[in-house]
C-alpha cells in the first residue's frame, strides 16, 4: 500500500503529539478501506479531505507558552472579568459613560470625515483651484468673468489647464418618445483631463472636442435607454431644433463632489444669449484652473494682480482674483468650515470629559479593594503587577464599550443622514475603520486609565490597605478636583451656547422682515419647457388672467428672483446728474404686482405701472441704495450702469426688506421692470386666508393652461424662510445633544469624586452623626465642598462664554445680545445638577448606621 506521507509530514507539525500517532493509524485504515472500492485518484482526493477534516481546535497543538507571565496575564483576565460582574453598578456607570463618550466623538468624526472628504477624489485635488474674486469693500464672490479662465490659462506658465463651467437650465430632450427634463452643463474641453469622474463608456475627451455630442451621467442613460449601449444615440431637443449624439456615459457625480452633473456639453455648444454675456462686465461664471505640482497660490498674486488690472473693466476696478483651492471650496462656499471646526472642539470636549471620568470613577471604585490590595502586598505582589491587573480591567471595559458605541453609531448613520442632509456611508470599509480606530483608542484609554489607581493604591502603607484606610494622600485629590473644574466649565459654555444659539434663531425667524411672506405660494416657470416661447408668453399671461380673478387669490405678480432666494448679481451704477459714481448694486426683475403681494412700501415716488407706457426705461430702488446715493429727493434722478450709455429714470424707493437670512445685511438693491409677459421668471401669488387647499388644488387643475412640460412645481415663501436657518437650528440641536451628554458626564465625574471623598471621611460620618448631626446637615456638608467646585467653574467660564458668544453672533448682522439672563440660567442648571448628583451620594452616605461607620477603621 502506497499511502502518500506528505499529507502526515505536515500534520504532525501542528497536531498534538499525543494525539499524532493513533490519528495517522486510523487515517491509514481508513485508506485501506477506500482502495477497495474507489479508483487510486479519487482514493488520494479522499485521503487528503480526511486530513483536512483533522484540523480541530481541540487536536492542535498549543501555541500558549506556559510561562509564568503568560499565566499571570491569563489569571489577570480572569480576575478583571469577576470583577466587573462582582461591581455591577460601578460597570454600568462606568460603561454608560464610556458608551457616550465614544459614541459621540465616533460620530462626529464621521461627519467631519464626510466634509473634509469633498472633492478629494480627482487625481489632481490638491494642484485644482477655483477662481473667485475678492473685493475689500463687499468681500469674496465665488462667480467670475467669463473671459477669467482662459486668460489665466494663456497668461500664466504655472497652470496647465482651465474650463468654464455653467448650468443656466435644463433641457427637454427626446428618445424614442420618452422626453425628460434634465439639467445641462457647458465646459470647455479641459473639464476630461482636471476631473476624475469615472467614464463607463465612449470617450470624454473627443465628445468635449465637439459641440454635437453629449456626456451623459449614468442615471441619465438608464432614464433613456435602460440598459442598452448609450454610445452613438440621438437625443432630440423637444423643439426638434437640436440634436446630439451620445458621446460618453460618466458615473454618477459621487455625494461628496461640489461639482454635480446630468448632461454635459461642450462650451462650443453653448447658446448665443449665454455667449453674448461672456464678457469682462459680469460676474455670474465658476471657473476652474489647474496649476503645476508644487505651485504655491500665493506666489501667484502679483501675476493675477496685472491680469485683473490689464482685463477688467472700469466697473471691476478694485476685485482681484483669489484662487482658492478645491479641498477647501466646499466648505468655505456652504459655510461648513466653522461648523466642522466647531464639531472637532465639541468632540475633543467629550472626550476629553469620558476620559476623565472613567479614571475617576475607577479611581473611586478602587478604594473597595483596598484591603484586597494589602493582602496582595502581603503575598508579595509589586506595582507591575498592580498596574497589569488593573489595566487589564480597564481595558476590558474599553472595548466592550467601544464594541457598543460603534454599534450604536452605525445604527444612527441613517438618522443622522436624514436629519443632517448627509450621506455618510454605510459599508465594511467604514465599519473596519471605525473599528480598529476605536479599538486602538480603548485599548490606550484602557491602559492609562488603569494605571493611575493601581499606582494610588499600590502606594500605600501595608498596614494602612489592610485596615481599609483610605485617609492619607488625600491631597492627590487635588488634580482631580482640577478636573472637575475644567469638566464643569466645558458643560456649562455648552449650556450657554445651546441657549445662545436658539436665542438668535428664534430672534432671526421672529424677527419683522418688513414684507408680508405668509400665504404666499411660488411657481417656478421653466422657459425651456416651452417649445414655442411667443405662443408661451400668452398662454402665461392667459393663466395669469384667469388666476388673479380667481375669488381666493388677492394678488399674482412676476419676479426674477424670490426673497429667501436672490441671485448674486451685481453691476455698479452711476448718478447721471451728480458727483455718485460706482455705486454697487446688487440688482433683480419684478412686475408691478410684487409689491402689493409682498406688502412691500414704496417710501419715495411711485411703483411700476402696466399701463403705462415707456416702463422699460424706468427702475425702483432700495432705501439702501437711495442713501448710497446720497440723495434726498427724486426729482430728475437717473442712473446708468458702469460703462453703457443707457439711463433710466428713478421713479420711486422701496423701504428695505430682508430678502435674504438676517445673518446677511440689505446689500444697496435695483429693481428693473419686468413687464407683463416673462416667460422664465416665478409667478408670486397670494390666497387668502383658509383657502390654502382650494388655491392648490385649482393651481394643479389649470396648470395646463400654460402648456408647459413640466408639471406645477411649487413652494411656500414662508417655508423658503425657515430654511434659512436650517444650518443655526442643526447647529443648535448639535449642542444642545452634546450639552445634555458632556453635563451628564461631568456629573458622573463629580459622583466619582465624591464617592472619593466620602469613602475616605467614613469615620467623620459616623462622628458627626454620634454627635447629634441629622442626615440633612450631614448631607449639606459633605456637599457644600462640591457645589464650590461648580461655582468656580461658573466664574471660569463666564468671560469665555461671553467672549466665544459675541464672536459667533459676530457672523450676523442682525444679532442678539448676551444678556445677563444667560449666564444666570445657565448657572442655576449646573448648580442644580450639581447638588442632584452630589447631593443624592452624600444623603445615602448619611443614612448609614454610625457604628458601621465607625468600625471602618
Amino acid at each position: 500500500m502506497n499511502i502518500p506521507k506528505w499529507p502526515f509530514n505536515w500534520m504532525r507539525k501542528v497536531l498534538n503529539p499525543q494525539l499524532a500517532e493513533h490519528i495517522e493509524g486510523d487515517l491509514s485504515e481508513l485508506y485501506e478501506d477506500y482502495m477497495e472500492y474507489y479508483p487510486k485518484w479519487r482514493v488520494r482526493l479522499l485521503h487528503i479531505r480526511d486530513c483536512l477534516q483533522m484540523l480541530h481546535p481541540l487536536l492542535l497543538k498549543s501555541y500558549v507558552s506556559n510561562s509564568i507571565i503568560t499565566n499571570m496575564l491569563l489569571n489577570n483576565f480572569k480576575l478583571g472579568y469577576r470583577n466587573l460582574l462582582k461591581y455591577k453598578n460601578n460597570t454600568a456607570i462606568n460603561l454608560v459613560g464610556l458608551v457616550l463618550g465614544l459614541c459621540t466623538s465616533i460620530t462626529l468624526y464621521r461627519v467631519v470625515q464626510y466634509e473634509y472628504s469633498f472633492d478629494r477624489f480627482h487625481t489632481e485635488s490638491e494642484n485644482i483651484y477655483r477662481v473667485a474674486e475678492y473685493h475689500e469693500k463687499y468681500g469674496v464672490y465665488y462667480q467670475t468673468r467669463t473671459p477669467a479662465a482662459e486668460k489665466i490659462k494663456e497668461s500664466l506658465p504655472e497652470a496647465l489647464a482651465a474650463t468654464r463651467l455653467i448650468s443656466p437650465s435644463s433641457l427637454w430632450l427626446t428618445y424614442d418618445s420618452k422626453t425628460l427634463k434634465k439639467g445641462i452643463t457647458y465646459v470647455d474641453p479641459d473639464f476630461a483631463t482636471m476631473f476624475s469622474f469615472q467614464v463607463i463608456e465612449g470617450d470624454l475627451q473627443q465628445t468635449l472636442d465637439s459641440k454635437e455630442q453629449i456626456a451623459i451621467s449614468l442615471d441619465v442613460a438608464k432614464a433613456y435607454f435602460g440598459y442598452e449601449n448609450a454610445v452613438g444615440k440621438t437625443l432630440v431637443s423637444a423643439d426638434g431644433k437640436s440634436q446630439y449624439t451620445v458621446g460618453a456615459v460618466l458615473e454618477n457625480a459621487p455625494v461628496n463632489s461640489s461639482i454635480d452633473y446630468e448632461l454635459i456639453l461642450s462650451w462650443k455648444a453653448i447658446p448665443d444669449w449665454l455667449k453674448d454675456a461672456g464678457d469682462w462686465h459680469n460676474t455670474f461664471m465658476s471657473s476652474y484652473v489647474q496649476m503645476k505640482p508644487g505651485v504655491n497660490p500665493k506666489s501667484l498674486d502679483n501675476k493675477l494682480l496685472q491680469i485683473a488690472k490689464s482685463n477688467f473693466l472700469p466697473e471691476g476696478m478694485g476685485s482681484v482674483f483669489n484662487l482658492v483651492g478645491l479641498e477647501d471650496f466646499h466648505s468655505e462656499n456652504t459655510g461648513n468650515k466653522a461648523t466642522v471646526q466647531l464639531l472637532i472642539i465639541i468632540s475633543g470636549i467629550i472626550s476629553f470629559i469620558a476620559f476623565i471620568n472613567f479614571v475617576n470613577l475607577s479611581t473611586a471604585q478602587s478604594l473597595n479593594r483596598i484591603r484586597e490590595v494589602g493582602i496582595r502586598k502581603v503575598m508579595g505582589s509589586g506595582k507591575a503587577e498592580f498596574i497589569a491587573q488593573f489595566a487589564i480591567e480597564s481595558i476590558i471595559l474599553c472595548v466592550i464599550s467601544g464594541f457598543i458605541a460603534i454599534g450604536i453609531s452605525l445604527l444612527l448613520t441613517s438618522q443622522l443622514n436624514i436629519y443632517f442632509s448627509l450621506v455618510l456611508p454605510i459599508n465594511l470599509n467604514i465599519a473596519y475603520q471605525i473599528t480598529f480606530g476605536t479599538l486602538f483608542i480603548a485599548i490606550t484609554m484602557g491602559i492609562i486609565a488603569g494605571i493611575y489607581p493601581s499606582l494610588y493604591l499600590a502606594g500605600k502603607d501595608i498596614i494602612q490597605s489592610l485596615k481599609g484606610d483610605v485617609k492619607k494622600g488625600s491631597q492627590k485629590l487635588f488634580f482631580q478636583k482640577i478636573l472637575i473644574v475644567i469638566q464643569y466649565t466645558a458643560s456649562i459654555i455648552l449650556i450657554a451656547a445651546t441657549f445662545i444659539i436658539w436665542n438668535q434663531v428664534s430672534f432671526m425667524k421672529n424677527q419683522n422682515l418688513e414684507l408680508d411672506h405668509k400665504r404666499v405660494i411660488v411657481i417656478h416657470l421653466d422657459y425651456t419647457s416651452f417649445t414655442d416661447l411667443e405662443k408661451a408668453a400668452k398662454d402665461v399671461r392667459r393663466f395669469r388672467e384667469v388666476t388673479e380673478n380667481q375669488p381666493f387669490v388677492e394678488s399674482i405678480a412676476f419676479a426674477s428672483n424670490t426673497p429667501g432666494n436672490y441671485d448674486q448679481n451685481y453691476n455698479n451704477f452711476d448718478d447721471v446728474n451728480g458727483n455718485s459714481r460706482d455705486i454697487h448694486l446688487r440688482q433683480t426683475n419684478f412686475s408691478a404686482g410684487v409689491v402689493p403681494t409682498l406688502g412691500l412700501d414704496i417710501i419715495k415716488g411711485r411703483n411700476f405701472d402696466e399701463k403705462l407706457k415707456g416702463e422699460k426705461d424706468v427702475v425702483l430702488i432700495n432705501e439702501s441704495a437711495f442713501d448710497a446715493f446720497g440723495w434726498e429727493d427724486l426729482e430728475n434722478k437717473e442712473i446708468r450702469a458702469s460703462g453703457d450709455q443707457d439711463t433710466y429714470q428713478v421713479i420711486g424707493v422701496v423701504k428695505d426688506f430682508h430678502y435674504q437670512s438676517l445673518a446677511e445685511q440689505i446689500e444697496p438693491m435695483i429693481y428693473w421692470y419686468m413687464g407683463p409677459d416673462p416667460v422664465g421668471s416665478k409667478i408670486m401669488l397670494q390666497y387668502q386666508k383658509g383657502s390654502i387647499e382650494e388655491t392648490i388644488d385649482y393651481l394643479k387643475d389649470n396648470w395646463v393652461i400654460t402648456g408647459s412640460m413640466s408639471t406645477l412645481n411649487y413652494d411656500f415663501l414662508d417655508t423658503t424662510f425657515n430654511e434659512l436657518y436650517e444650518s443655526e437650528e442643526r447647529t443648535g440641536l448639535i449642542i444642545t445633544l452634546f450639552s445634555i451628554v458632556g453635563i451628564f458626564l461631568a456629573s458622573l465625574g463629580l459622583v466619582a469624586l465624591a464617592s472619593f471623598m466620602i469613602r475616605q471621611k467614613t469615620k467623620e460620618i459616623g462622628i458627626r452623626k454620634v454627635m447629634g448631626a441629622s442626615s440633612i446637615q450631614v448631607a449639606q456638608m459633605l456637599s457644600k465642598r462640591f457645589i464650590l467646585l461648580v461655582a468656580i467653574a461658573i466664574i471660569i467660564s463666564c468671560p469665555l462664554i461671553w467672549y466665544a458668544g459675541n464672536e459667533f453672533l459676530n457672523n450676523f448682522s442682525y444679532r442678539v445680545d448676551i444678556g445677563p439672563l444667560i449666564f444666570i440660567i445657565s448657572s442655576f442648571i449646573s448648580i442644580a445638577i450639581g447638588v442632584v448628583s452630589v447631593g443624592y451620594r452624600s444623603y445615602k452616605a448619611a443614612l448609614n448606621d454610625p457604628v458601621d461607620s465607625l468600625r471602618s477603621e
